[in-house]
């Protein structure tokens, strides 16, 4: 399932090869841009009100889909937990990661069922952009402790576990 990948591509950010811009030599002149000029939005007149769909009773898929994607965040609200009590140490790091895995191992089992689930990938992404904001802060401490963690052995096999689960 494409929830794993995301588990992985957001928890382990510590690859990511961003570009870095170079700061400028003492040779070449700083050159600071003009704001660019802020037009008034054209006026637009309100879309008439549309009536709500009726709300639609969840199912057992719904809910158990539900039930999923809250253990996803939990796991990673476990994982944000553990960058906080790791400090700047990556070997307490690697073993707080290390537990909320294992914490977690019947949720990672579950998603890894859904591997190749097309429907389910695409449900499982809406959620995570319909989530972003619960998601984001937990996921963001962990790409930062990644990048920081990058060389150290123990994180880095602890990342590569992750990476196995896609």
């Amino acid at each position: 399932m494409k929830l794993v990948a995301v588990v992985v591509v957001l928890a382990c950010a510590c690859g990511g090869s961003a570009k870095k811009t170079a700061p400028p030599s003492a040779d070449q002149p700083v050159v600071e841009a003009e704001p660019a000029p802020v037009a008034d939005p054209p006026a637009v007149e309100p879309e008439p009100a549309v009536p709500a769909a009726p709300p639609v009773e969840p199912t057992t898929e719904d809910d158990a889909f539900e039930a999923m994607m809250r253990q996803a965040l939990t796991m990673f609200r476990g994982m944000g937990a553990a960058v906080d009590a790791s400090g700047d140490d990556c070997d307490k790091l690697a073993d707080n990661i290390q537990r909320v895995m294992d914490d977690n191992r019947d949720f990672l089992a579950q998603a890894k069922l859904y591997k190749d689930d097309k429907a389910m990938d695409q449900r499982a992404e809406a959620w995570m952009k319909e989530h972003m904001s619960e998601v984001m802060e937990p996921i963001m401490k962990v790409g930062s402790a990644a990048q920081r963690c990058a060389s150290n052995a123990k994180f880095v096999a602890v990342m590569k576990r992750l990476d196995e689960l896609d």
